[in-house]
């Protein structure tokens, strides 16, 4: 199947930059270039390996099982428009992230049971990108459910949406999950982007009032007041 094929690739994508992006972090040149330097947070060694072993475990297994239940309804493989392929991935990266910014400040940020099932991920307070892996089961799931639902409802305006969009907005979601939580602040454009990206969301992890609650696109905290340079 051409989706588990994309969506597995995307996950090999990301987990070599997970390790490279990890291991440059410890470097000479990483520490060198740190966004903060400070304790890395206040869990056992215990806790955090096995963690993300069943973050890791729970994530491939959620992934094969969303894209078994949605393939005969929510996604095409045939011919397409050349440009129908980026712009969906964008529409749907866009969509995604607009509800994953309010489901981060509200339910995860000021409701009390979510709120405790997403200050698992904050017991990371110095994050470099392995720790995107370090999360409540319950937050891991919502996130790639959230990224199904926004495919689906771009399906329902467009079309069932095409397999190969849907693989680039999924390679660009689980890149920019590792990127965000790089802890590395760069100097040459477009680096310097993604340093940017990488300092507020360190921000939001270092204070869990400290706002920066979008993940891909940080005008949606501009855009809503909760921006902290």
């Amino acid at each position: 199947m051409i989706l588990t094929v994309l969506l597995f690739t995307g996950i090999a994508f990301s987990g070599v930059l997970l390790v490279g992006m990890t291991a440059l972090f410890h470097s000479p040149f990483g520490q060198a270039r740190r966004i903060r330097v400070g304790r890395h947070g206040t869990t056992s060694q215990k806790d955090y390996k096995q963690n993300m072993a069943l973050t890791s475990v729970l994530s491939l297994a959620s992934v094969a099982l969303l894209a078994a239940l949605s393939w005969s309804w929510l996604f095409a493989d045939g011919a397409v428009a050349w440009w129908r392929v980026p712009v969906e991935a964008l529409v749907v990266l866009l969509l995604y992230d607009f509800m994953y910014y309010f489901m981060h400040r509200f339910p995860f940020h000021e409701w009390k049971r979510f709120k405790k099932i997403h200050a698992v991920h904050h017991r990371i307070r110095n994050p470099s990108a392995i720790d995107s892996l370090y999360l409540h089961p319950v937050e891991n799931l919502a996130g790639l459910v959230l990224l199904w639902v926004a495919t689906a409802l771009v399906g329902l305006v467009a079309g069932p949406v095409h397999v190969l969009s849907f693989g680039i907005a999924f390679v660009v979601y689980t890149t920019m999950n590792v990127l965000v939580h790089a802890g590395l602040e760069w100097k040459v454009f477009p680096l310097t982007v993604l340093g940017g990206i990488a300092r507020r969301h360190d921000k939001h992890h270092a204070n869990m009032a400290a706002g920066n609650y979008a993940n891909l696109f940080p005008f949606w905290d501009r855009m809503f007041g909760t921006e902290v340079k």
